[in-house]
């Protein structure tokens, strides 16, 4: 039997490795090939690049826009994903196929498993004095698949890089409206201070691209479970600017607000702001934006199988 899941809190550790737990206030994410720690660095294999020319600027003079590309763009759900993805189990002769090599995990698609999923393509992971390199080839399986490289570090200052992009074309029942694909060439880590700080572009089919920044992102949910304590995400494209400002520490609203401004020019509130994933994943509330709730929600699912 294979059995890849997601629970709690936080990426536990693999004792083959010696890696350390990864403590982030996220849910946990049962890592049971490879946990995540120590140092990342940026990635330049241009996964995301080639897709990311295709998409025209975002719009962002619409509130309901700039709501949808908060909801995924913060650097915290960013690391969410890189976790999410770098992360890979199955037994030995079951599909994907998976050799392991001392510090090297390769996993091999073109293979039926027995949930009847069609898996493609090929996956490399390389742990090195507690970094986690991954490299993908058109990966995945009937859900989405991944091409590019994902660099993560989960010890006590988190740290991701992602240059990559995510096909979801091969998932017909997709909610519609849902973008084929999203491109993702971002990085990100955590302060001294223990606040998210962020940067890089996002793409997605029939949205657009945008260039993102965050700012001291504080998430605490025993302070405010329903967004930031403070910190700012800045988001740039077709030459305007919107700053986003999170006020969870003086102003902790259900469901969560932000102040925001365009161009330098306060715009009011936008409502549906999220707090930590810990409260954003399978809470049952508006949870995150339509996109990102839906790769999350397929790379999940792709873990959560039990195939017999």
């Amino acid at each position: 039997m294979r059995v890849i899941r997601i629970t709690g809190n936080p990426v536990q550790s693999d004792a083959r490795s010696g890696v350390p737990p990864l403590r982030l206030p996220v849910p946990r994410v049962t890592a049971l090939a490879l946990a995540v720690s120590a140092t990342v660095l940026a990635c330049g294999c241009g996964g995301a690049r080639p897709f990311m020319r295709t998409a025209p600027p975002a719009t962002l003079i619409d509130p309901t826009r700039v709501e949808r590309w908060e909801e995924y763009a913060r650097p915290d759900l960013l690391n969410m994903i890189a976790i999410w993805v770098a992360t890979i189990e199955a037994e030995p002769g079951t599909c994907p196929r998976i050799e392991r090599s001392g510090t090297k995990l390769e996993a091999f698609g073109d293979c039926v498993a027995d949930d009847g999923q069609l898996w493609t393509g090929h996956a490399s992971l390389h742990t090195r004095n507690g970094v986690v390199r991954a490299r993908f080839e058109e990966f995945g399986d009937s859900d989405v698949a991944v091409t590019g490289r994902i660099e993560v570090d989960g010890g006590s200052r988190p740290r991701y890089a992602i240059d990559a992009r995510f096909d979801m074309s091969r998932n017909d029942q997709r909610p519609a409206g849902q973008p084929s694909w999203l491109a993702i060439d971002a990085r990100g880590h955590v302060a001294d201070d223990g606040t998210w700080q962020g940067e890089g572009e996002l793409g997605a089919q029939g949205l657009g691209r945008v260039r993102v920044r965050g700012r001291a992102i504080a998430l605490d949910d025993e302070v405010c479970s329903h967004e930031p304590l403070a910190g700012t995400l800045e988001l740039r494209a077709d030459g305007h600017e919107v700053v986003i400002r999170y006020d969870g520490a003086s102003d902790c609203d259900q469901p969560g607000t932000a102040l925001w401004w365009l161009d330098g020019a306060p715009q009011g509130e936008l409502t549906g702001i999220n707090g930590g994933l810990a409260c954003s994943v399978g809470s049952g509330g508006r949870g995150l934006g339509p996109l990102a709730l839906s790769l999350l929600l397929l790379l999940a699912r792709r873990r959560s199988r039990t195939i017999a």
